[in-house]
Protein backbone atom coordinates (compact mmCIF):
# COMPACT_ATOMS: atom_id res chain seq x y z
CA UNK A 1 0.00 0.00 0.00
CA UNK A 2 1.11 3.34 -0.82
CA UNK A 3 2.79 5.63 1.88
CA UNK A 4 1.08 8.93 2.24
CA UNK A 5 1.99 11.70 4.00
CA UNK A 6 -0.49 14.35 4.95
CA UNK A 7 0.37 17.93 5.50
CA UNK A 8 -3.46 19.74 6.81
CA UNK A 9 -3.94 23.37 7.84
CA UNK A 10 -5.49 22.93 10.77
CA UNK A 11 -5.53 20.48 14.19
CA UNK A 12 -6.85 17.19 13.91
CA UNK A 13 -9.44 18.33 16.29
CA UNK A 14 -10.98 20.42 13.26
CA UNK A 15 -14.21 19.30 11.45
CA UNK A 16 -12.46 20.01 7.85
CA UNK A 17 -9.10 17.78 9.07
CA UNK A 18 -11.15 14.69 10.77
CA UNK A 19 -13.79 14.31 7.71
CA UNK A 20 -11.06 14.88 5.15
CA UNK A 21 -8.16 13.30 6.26
CA UNK A 22 -8.68 11.16 9.67
CA UNK A 23 -12.00 9.57 8.45
CA UNK A 24 -10.53 8.54 5.55
CA UNK A 25 -7.18 6.84 6.97
CA UNK A 26 -9.51 5.06 9.20
CA UNK A 27 -12.15 4.21 6.60
CA UNK A 28 -9.15 2.80 4.29
CA UNK A 29 -7.31 1.60 7.10
CA UNK A 30 -4.25 3.19 6.25
CA UNK A 31 -1.10 2.36 8.03
CA UNK A 32 1.86 3.85 6.37
CA UNK A 33 0.94 7.04 7.08
CA UNK A 34 2.05 10.69 8.68
CA UNK A 35 0.34 13.73 9.24
CA UNK A 36 1.59 17.74 9.85
CA UNK A 37 -0.74 19.89 11.30
CA UNK A 38 -0.76 23.97 11.26
CA UNK A 39 -0.11 25.63 14.67
CA UNK A 40 -2.15 28.69 16.43
CA UNK A 41 0.42 31.92 14.90
CA UNK A 42 -0.43 35.17 16.25
CA UNK A 43 -0.31 37.70 13.24
CA UNK A 44 -0.88 41.27 14.45
CA UNK A 45 -4.51 40.97 15.73
CA UNK A 46 -5.10 37.98 13.60
CA UNK A 47 -4.51 34.08 15.04
CA UNK A 48 -3.63 32.08 11.97
CA UNK A 49 -2.70 28.58 11.65
CA UNK A 50 0.59 27.57 9.71
CA UNK A 51 3.12 25.13 9.77
CA UNK A 52 5.76 25.51 12.03
CA UNK A 53 9.59 25.88 10.51
CA UNK A 54 10.54 22.92 12.39
CA UNK A 55 7.43 20.98 10.98
CA UNK A 56 8.52 22.54 7.76
CA UNK A 57 12.21 21.16 7.67
CA UNK A 58 11.11 17.87 8.43
CA UNK A 59 8.28 17.26 6.39
CA UNK A 60 11.21 18.23 3.41
CA UNK A 61 13.73 15.53 4.71
CA UNK A 62 10.71 12.94 4.74
CA UNK A 63 9.31 13.45 1.63
CA UNK A 64 11.63 10.76 -0.16
CA UNK A 65 10.04 8.49 2.12
CA UNK A 66 6.51 8.74 0.82
CA UNK A 67 4.72 7.83 -2.26
CA UNK A 68 1.98 10.60 -2.13
CA UNK A 69 2.27 14.05 -0.45
CA UNK A 70 -1.41 15.11 0.46
CA UNK A 71 -2.22 19.05 1.43
CA UNK A 72 -5.64 19.76 2.34
CA UNK A 73 -6.27 22.91 2.23
CA UNK A 74 -2.86 24.96 3.35
CA UNK A 75 -1.41 27.06 0.49
CA UNK A 76 1.59 28.88 1.59
CA UNK A 77 4.49 29.60 0.08
CA UNK A 78 6.23 27.09 2.24
CA UNK A 79 3.74 24.81 1.28
CA UNK A 80 4.36 25.36 -2.55
CA UNK A 81 8.68 24.86 -2.00
CA UNK A 82 6.99 21.40 0.05
CA UNK A 83 5.08 20.56 -3.72
CA UNK A 84 8.36 21.28 -5.77
CA UNK A 85 10.71 19.50 -3.56
CA UNK A 86 7.75 16.19 -3.80
CA UNK A 87 7.82 17.02 -7.79
CA UNK A 88 11.33 17.04 -8.14
CA UNK A 89 11.25 13.61 -6.12
CA UNK A 90 8.42 12.04 -8.65
CA UNK A 91 6.16 11.89 -5.61
CA UNK A 92 2.10 11.68 -6.52
CA UNK A 93 0.90 15.40 -5.06
CA UNK A 94 -3.03 16.00 -4.15
CA UNK A 95 -3.92 19.17 -3.12
CA UNK A 96 -7.62 18.49 -1.19
CA UNK A 97 -9.84 21.57 -0.81
CA UNK A 98 -13.24 22.31 0.99
CA UNK A 99 -13.58 26.07 0.80
CA UNK A 100 -12.99 28.68 -2.57
CA UNK A 101 -9.93 30.09 -0.54
CA UNK A 102 -9.06 31.02 -3.75
CA UNK A 103 -11.04 34.15 -3.58
CA UNK A 104 -9.73 34.86 -0.32
CA UNK A 105 -8.36 38.95 -0.14
CA UNK A 106 -6.78 40.83 2.29
CA UNK A 107 -7.38 44.66 1.78
CA UNK A 108 -7.56 44.13 -2.00
CA UNK A 109 -4.82 41.65 -1.84
CA UNK A 110 -4.52 38.28 -1.85
CA UNK A 111 -4.46 36.15 1.76
CA UNK A 112 -0.15 35.41 1.44
CA UNK A 113 -2.18 32.19 3.68
CA UNK A 114 -3.84 31.36 0.49
CA UNK A 115 -2.07 32.94 -2.40
CA UNK A 116 0.12 29.83 -3.66
CA UNK A 117 -3.17 28.14 -4.65
CA UNK A 118 -2.67 28.21 -8.41
CA UNK A 119 0.68 26.95 -8.17
CA UNK A 120 0.23 24.23 -5.86
CA UNK A 121 -2.94 23.28 -7.99
CA UNK A 122 -0.64 23.48 -11.47
CA UNK A 123 1.83 21.05 -10.21
CA UNK A 124 -0.44 18.72 -8.24
CA UNK A 125 -1.20 15.10 -9.81
CA UNK A 126 -4.61 14.80 -8.20
CA UNK A 127 -7.09 17.98 -6.82
CA UNK A 128 -9.93 16.92 -4.60
CA UNK A 129 -12.68 19.87 -4.82
CA UNK A 130 -15.28 19.19 -2.36
CA UNK A 131 -18.15 21.56 -4.85
CA UNK A 132 -18.59 21.98 -7.73
CA UNK A 133 -17.98 25.54 -7.43
CA UNK A 134 -14.22 24.53 -6.30
CA UNK A 135 -13.91 22.06 -9.17
CA UNK A 136 -14.43 24.77 -12.07
CA UNK A 137 -12.69 27.24 -11.04
CA UNK A 138 -9.44 24.84 -10.37
CA UNK A 139 -10.51 22.12 -13.20
CA UNK A 140 -9.09 25.09 -14.75
CA UNK A 141 -5.76 25.11 -13.63
CA UNK A 142 -5.59 21.76 -13.77
CA UNK A 143 -7.61 19.30 -15.63
CA UNK A 144 -6.69 16.23 -12.65
CA UNK A 145 -9.43 17.63 -10.40
CA UNK A 146 -11.61 15.13 -9.25
CA UNK A 147 -15.46 16.02 -7.36
CA UNK A 148 -14.96 14.10 -4.16
CA UNK A 149 -17.50 15.58 -1.44
CA UNK A 150 -17.14 16.24 2.15
CA UNK A 151 -18.40 13.00 3.76
CA UNK A 152 -20.35 12.12 6.68
CA UNK A 153 -19.23 9.56 9.22
CA UNK A 154 -22.47 6.84 9.17
CA UNK A 155 -20.65 5.98 12.99
CA UNK A 156 -21.83 9.49 14.22
CA UNK A 157 -24.84 10.67 12.00
CA UNK A 158 -26.58 7.30 12.42
CA UNK A 159 -30.16 7.31 11.28
CA UNK A 160 -30.86 4.26 12.80
CA UNK A 161 -29.44 5.65 16.45
CA UNK A 162 -30.82 8.67 16.45
CA UNK A 163 -34.17 8.29 14.38
CA UNK A 164 -36.82 8.68 16.65
CA UNK A 165 -37.49 12.44 17.96
CA UNK A 166 -36.99 13.00 21.21
CA UNK A 167 -40.22 15.41 22.45
CA UNK A 168 -39.41 17.21 25.34
CA UNK A 169 -42.46 19.89 24.73
CA UNK A 170 -45.18 20.81 22.47
CA UNK A 171 -42.90 23.22 20.05
CA UNK A 172 -41.41 22.57 16.95
CA UNK A 173 -38.17 22.78 16.65
CA UNK A 174 -36.21 24.12 13.64
CA UNK A 175 -32.68 23.52 13.81
CA UNK A 176 -29.22 24.87 12.76
CA UNK A 177 -26.09 23.81 12.76
CA UNK A 178 -23.04 25.93 12.69
CA UNK A 179 -20.30 27.73 13.73
CA UNK A 180 -21.19 30.93 15.94
CA UNK A 181 -20.85 34.69 14.44
CA UNK A 182 -18.91 33.24 11.58
CA UNK A 183 -22.49 32.39 10.15
CA UNK A 184 -24.52 36.47 11.56
CA UNK A 185 -24.55 37.38 8.36
CA UNK A 186 -26.29 33.72 6.96
CA UNK A 187 -28.55 33.72 9.63
CA UNK A 188 -29.96 36.92 9.07
CA UNK A 189 -31.44 35.31 5.66
CA UNK A 190 -34.01 33.80 8.28
CA UNK A 191 -34.95 36.23 10.72
CA UNK A 192 -37.92 37.71 8.96
CA UNK A 193 -39.27 33.95 8.09
CA UNK A 194 -38.91 33.12 11.55
CA UNK A 195 -40.53 36.61 12.93
CA UNK A 196 -43.13 35.50 10.80
CA UNK A 197 -43.74 31.97 11.74
CA UNK A 198 -43.33 32.29 15.40
CA UNK A 199 -46.58 34.66 15.10
CA UNK A 200 -48.44 31.95 14.24
CA UNK A 201 -46.94 28.83 15.38
CA UNK A 202 -45.04 27.69 18.48
CA UNK A 203 -41.44 27.41 17.39
CA UNK A 204 -38.91 27.46 18.79
CA UNK A 205 -35.38 28.08 16.97
CA UNK A 206 -32.32 25.80 18.40
CA UNK A 207 -28.88 26.28 17.32
CA UNK A 208 -25.83 24.16 17.04
CA UNK A 209 -24.41 26.57 18.05
CA UNK A 210 -24.06 29.96 18.54
CA UNK A 211 -20.97 29.48 20.60
CA UNK A 212 -21.80 32.19 22.94
CA UNK A 213 -21.71 35.07 20.17
CA UNK A 214 -23.49 38.06 21.51
CA UNK A 215 -23.73 39.61 18.33
CA UNK A 216 -26.37 36.70 17.40
CA UNK A 217 -28.54 36.83 20.16
CA UNK A 218 -28.57 40.41 19.70
CA UNK A 219 -30.32 39.97 16.39
CA UNK A 220 -32.53 37.39 17.66
CA UNK A 221 -33.43 38.90 21.21
CA UNK A 222 -35.07 41.87 18.62
CA UNK A 223 -37.90 39.20 17.91
CA UNK A 224 -39.97 38.81 21.00
CA UNK A 225 -42.63 36.42 19.28
CA UNK A 226 -39.49 34.01 18.88
CA UNK A 227 -37.99 31.28 21.47
CA UNK A 228 -34.59 31.02 20.76
CA UNK A 229 -31.88 27.95 22.35
CA UNK A 230 -28.21 29.59 21.09
CA UNK A 231 -27.09 26.16 22.13
CA UNK A 232 -23.63 25.70 24.15
CA UNK A 233 -20.50 28.50 24.29
CA UNK A 234 -18.15 26.19 23.49
CA UNK A 235 -17.46 23.57 20.24
CA UNK A 236 -18.13 20.05 20.95
CA UNK A 237 -16.94 17.00 19.84
CA UNK A 238 -18.10 15.94 16.27
CA UNK A 239 -19.79 12.69 18.13
CA UNK A 240 -21.86 14.78 20.86
CA UNK A 241 -23.34 16.67 17.68
CA UNK A 242 -26.30 13.83 16.30
CA UNK A 243 -27.33 13.84 20.62
CA UNK A 244 -27.86 17.89 20.04
CA UNK A 245 -30.03 17.25 17.47
CA UNK A 246 -32.55 14.68 18.61
CA UNK A 247 -35.57 17.52 19.03
CA UNK A 248 -35.11 18.96 15.42
CA UNK A 249 -37.90 18.90 13.85
CA UNK A 250 -36.35 20.45 10.48
CA UNK A 251 -33.14 21.78 10.25
CA UNK A 252 -32.19 24.80 7.84
CA UNK A 253 -29.11 26.33 6.03
CA UNK A 254 -29.23 29.77 5.31
CA UNK A 255 -26.19 30.99 2.98
CA UNK A 256 -25.62 34.66 1.61
CA UNK A 257 -24.99 34.30 -2.48
CA UNK A 258 -21.68 34.96 -3.07
CA UNK A 259 -18.42 33.68 -4.26
CA UNK A 260 -16.85 32.32 -0.89
CA UNK A 261 -20.38 30.48 0.43
CA UNK A 262 -21.09 29.50 -3.48
CA UNK A 263 -17.92 26.56 -2.81
CA UNK A 264 -19.48 25.42 0.55
CA UNK A 265 -19.66 21.81 0.70
CA UNK A 266 -23.67 21.79 1.98
CA UNK A 267 -21.84 19.55 4.72
CA UNK A 268 -24.26 20.64 7.55
CA UNK A 269 -27.29 20.16 5.20
CA UNK A 270 -26.18 16.52 4.42
CA UNK A 271 -25.31 15.79 8.46
CA UNK A 272 -29.01 16.29 8.91
CA UNK A 273 -30.32 14.76 6.27
CA UNK A 274 -28.09 11.67 7.47
CA UNK A 275 -30.58 11.63 10.19
CA UNK A 276 -33.71 11.51 8.36
CA UNK A 277 -34.32 15.56 9.65
CA UNK A 278 -35.52 17.42 6.43
CA UNK A 279 -34.00 20.01 5.66
CA UNK A 280 -34.54 23.92 4.11
CA UNK A 281 -31.94 25.34 2.49
CA UNK A 282 -30.26 28.16 0.30
CA UNK A 283 -30.18 27.74 -3.37
CA UNK A 284 -26.28 28.27 -3.40
CA UNK A 285 -23.45 26.69 -4.35
CA UNK A 286 -23.17 23.03 -3.38
CA UNK A 287 -26.90 23.34 -2.03
CA UNK A 288 -28.06 23.19 -5.73
CA UNK A 289 -26.71 19.81 -6.22
CA UNK A 290 -27.64 18.35 -3.06
CA UNK A 291 -31.31 18.99 -3.38
CA UNK A 292 -34.37 18.30 -5.67
CA UNK A 293 -37.04 20.95 -4.76
CA UNK A 294 -39.95 18.73 -2.80
CA UNK A 295 -38.27 15.92 -3.27
CA UNK A 296 -35.54 15.20 -0.64
CA UNK A 297 -35.51 18.67 0.63
CA UNK A 298 -36.73 22.29 0.24
CA UNK A 299 -34.61 25.18 -1.54
CA UNK A 300 -35.75 29.13 -0.40
CA UNK A 301 -34.09 31.89 -1.88
CA UNK A 302 -36.57 34.51 -0.61
CA UNK A 303 -38.49 35.25 2.49
CA UNK A 304 -41.70 34.54 1.18
CA UNK A 305 -40.12 31.04 -0.05
CA UNK A 306 -38.61 29.95 3.58
CA UNK A 307 -41.93 30.68 4.92
CA UNK A 308 -43.91 28.89 2.78
CA UNK A 309 -41.35 25.65 2.47
CA UNK A 310 -41.45 26.03 6.59
CA UNK A 311 -45.04 25.99 6.59
CA UNK A 312 -45.44 22.70 4.99
CA UNK A 313 -43.12 20.90 6.81
CA UNK A 314 -44.74 22.60 9.97
CA UNK A 315 -48.48 21.28 8.93
CA UNK A 316 -47.57 18.16 7.54
CA UNK A 317 -45.74 15.70 9.60
CA UNK A 318 -46.20 12.98 6.56
CA UNK A 319 -44.66 15.46 4.11
CA UNK A 320 -41.82 15.81 6.98
CA UNK A 321 -41.20 11.80 7.03
CA UNK A 322 -41.26 11.84 3.07
CA UNK A 323 -38.50 14.12 2.64
CA UNK A 324 -36.71 13.17 5.76
CA UNK A 325 -36.52 9.25 4.14
CA UNK A 326 -35.76 10.89 0.72
CA UNK A 327 -32.86 13.08 2.04
CA UNK A 328 -31.22 10.04 3.67
CA UNK A 329 -31.64 8.06 0.67
CA UNK A 330 -29.60 10.88 -1.38
CA UNK A 331 -26.74 11.25 1.19
CA UNK A 332 -26.47 7.84 1.89
CA UNK A 333 -26.12 6.90 -2.18
CA UNK A 334 -23.57 10.31 -2.87
CA UNK A 335 -21.84 11.72 0.62
CA UNK A 336 -21.15 8.63 3.09
CA UNK A 337 -17.59 8.16 3.90
CA UNK A 338 -18.04 4.31 2.56
CA UNK A 339 -19.11 6.00 -0.98
CA UNK A 340 -16.23 8.85 -0.84
CA UNK A 341 -13.00 6.71 0.46
CA UNK A 342 -13.86 4.44 -2.53
CA UNK A 343 -13.94 7.11 -4.44
CA UNK A 344 -10.05 8.32 -3.52
CA UNK A 345 -9.06 4.76 -3.34
CA UNK A 346 -9.90 4.28 -7.16
CA UNK A 347 -7.89 7.60 -8.10
CA UNK A 348 -4.96 7.17 -6.11
CA UNK A 349 -4.82 3.31 -6.34
CA UNK A 350 -4.38 2.67 -2.85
Amino acid sequence: MKKILFVCENPLSNQSTKHRVLDIIEHLSLNNYKIYCGRKVKIGKSIVMLISLKDFFKIIFEIKKFDVLFIQRTSTIFIYWICLIAKWLKKEIVFDIDDAIFIKRVKGFKNPLYAFYDKIAKISSFIFAGSHYISDYTGAVNPNTFLIPTAFNTKIFNAEKFCVKVDQDSKFIIGWLGGGEVHLENLKLIKKPLKELSKKYNIRFKMVSSLGSVKIRKEFEEIKSLEVDYGRDQWIPLEDIPKEMMDFDVSVMPLLDDPFMRGKCSLKAVESMALKIPVVISGVGENNYLIQHNQNGFIANTPEEWVVSLEKLINDPTQRERIGENGCRTVMDKYSIEVVAEQIKKVLKI
